[in-house]
């Protein structure tokens, strides 16, 4: 990046090419014309103005960025999240086979077009539960048998 002054290209470091750059818009902003009434009034006449500026200039404290968010927090998030059983490992999500909470974003986005994962209800968590735990039972008896044959 360099900066033109006076027909001489000057060579700037990135950082310091963004310090001026951002200067360059406050001080812009900072020394504006205030708007005046005229303003206002054109602004109220055009219909696509209206919603964009006059809104902003009649009450700067209702920007969208200092609005809170709707809805509430913790319920929204976890209302936002679908169940997944993973058929492959994902960096940063789990294992094969774990059952994990993804939004829906990124299970259409990543998981099921590399076919990662699928969809899984409760009871089909419960279900293998059960499954893991019988098969655990049937394992220690015949652990169990066989040391008893060795002993």
């Amino acid at each position: 990046a360099t900066l033109k002054r006076s027909c001489v290209m000057v060579p700037l470091h990135p950082k310091i090419f963004a310090v001026l750059w951002l200067l360059q818009f406050l001080v812009c902003d900072a020394f504006a014309p205030a708007p005046t009434e005229s303003t206002y009034q054109r602004q109220k006449a055009n219909p696509i103005i209206q919603g964009v500026m006059v809104k902003s200039l009649l009450s700067p404290k209702s920007t969208a960025l200092l609005a809170k968010k709707k809805g509430g927090g913790a319920a929204t998030k976890a209302a936002n999240k679908i169940q997944v059983k993973l058929l492959k490992h994902v960096a940063g999500t789990g294992q094969a086979g774990d059952v994990v909470m993804v939004t829906p974003a990124f299970f259409n986005n990543k998981l099921r077009p590399t076919k990662s994962a699928q969809v899984i209800s409760d009871e089909e968590v419960a279900r293998e539960q059960s499954e893991a735990e019988q098969q655990e039972k049937e394992s220690k008896a015949t652990a169990t048998a066989l040391q008893e044959k060795l002993s």
